[in-house]
C-alpha cells in the first residue's frame, strides 16, 4: 500500500477527480484548495489517500490503463497527468500522510487555503 498526495491546477481538476473515481476515490477527493500565498483564488485543488494500491500507482505512472473512462479521456490522460504533481510513499510508518501532503505542497511552492473560522 501506497500514500498518496495529488495536485492538480484548478484548470484540470475535474479530470483528475474523473481518473481518481476509477480507483474508487469519491467524486470531489481532491478537495483541498491550493495557492501560492494561501489566500484566494485557488490555483490548484490536492487529495491524500493513506491506502492506495499498486493499480492506482500503475496508472499513474503509465503503466496501466484504467476502466471506465472512454476513449477520448483515455487518449488525454498522459497529458491530463503531466500537468499534475502525483507523489506516491510506502504506507510503512516512515513518513505520515500529513509529511508527505506538506512536502508536496513544499515542493510545488503551494500552501492550503484555510477556510475562516465563523
Amino acid at each position: 500500500m501506497y500514500s498518496l498526495v495529488a495536485i492538480a491546477p484548478v484548470e484540470v481538476v475535474d479530470a483528475l477527480d474523473l481518473v481518481l473515481q476509477t480507483q474508487g476515490w469519491g467524486a470531489g477527493s481532491l478537495s483541498r484548495r491550493l495557492s501560492a500565498t494561501g489566500a484566494e483564488p485557488a490555483t490548484h485543488f490536492a487529495g491524500h489517500g493513506a491506502s492506495v494500491t499498486q493499480a492506482t500507482r500503475d496508472l499513474a505512472e503509465g503503466r496501466a490503463m484504467p476502466a471506465g473512462l472512454n476513449p477520448d479521456q483515455l487518449a488525454a490522460l498522459p497529458g491530463l497527468l503531466a500537468q499534475c504533481r502525483v507523489s506516491f510513499e510506502p504506507a510503512d510508518g516512515t513518513m505520515t500522510g500529513r509529511q508527505h501532503f506538506q512536502r508536496e505542497l513544499d515542493a510545488a511552492g503551494l500552501q492550503v487555503i484555510e477556510e475562516p473560522i465563523p
